[in-house]
């Protein structure tokens, strides 16, 4: 893995229905000449906060790109308002000054446009299907 790339991957396992993802962060603040990793498993991410995702992504000096897929990986499980914080925490930060060029700045943005647009679909779906229920009496 080369320094500064995240890579969502997906495992194979016996039942094709039965795809784990994961976010690969490189360790790039040690001096070890060893390939060193962080990886997140889509099962886990549900117990991890978004700060406290974006914390580990700055401290490694993460691209842009890695703050997208992580965003991603949000999204992947239905927590598209935690992908949101991330990716809000990543354009607030001025990141896009210190780590990559024009096509991960426009990705970073894409991603959060992606994201509020399906959080905002999200919640209009939910309030048209509460309003189709029958009022109980």
């Amino acid at each position: 893995v080369a320094k500064d790339s995240m890579e969502i991957d997906s495992h194979p396992s016996e039942l094709e229905d039965d795809i784990s993802k994961s976010l690969i962060v490189p360790i790039t603040s040690t001096s070890s000449s060893s390939a060193s990793y962080i990886e997140i498993f889509d099962n886990e991410l549900n117990e991890i906060n978004p700060s406290l995702l974006a914390k580990v992504l700055k401290d490694e000096d993460s691209s842009l790109s890695t703050w997208s897929d992580a965003a991603l990986l949000y999204v992947s499980i239905q927590k598209e308002a935690e992908a949101m914080e991330l990716l809000n925490i990543a354009c607030e930060d001025g990141l896009e000054g210190k780590c990559g060029n024009r096509e991960h700045r426009v990705r970073l943005l894409a991603s959060a446009g992606i994201t509020a647009l399906t959080l905002a679909s999200t919640h209009t779906s939910k309030r048209t299907s509460a309003s189709l229920r029958p009022e109980e009496e």
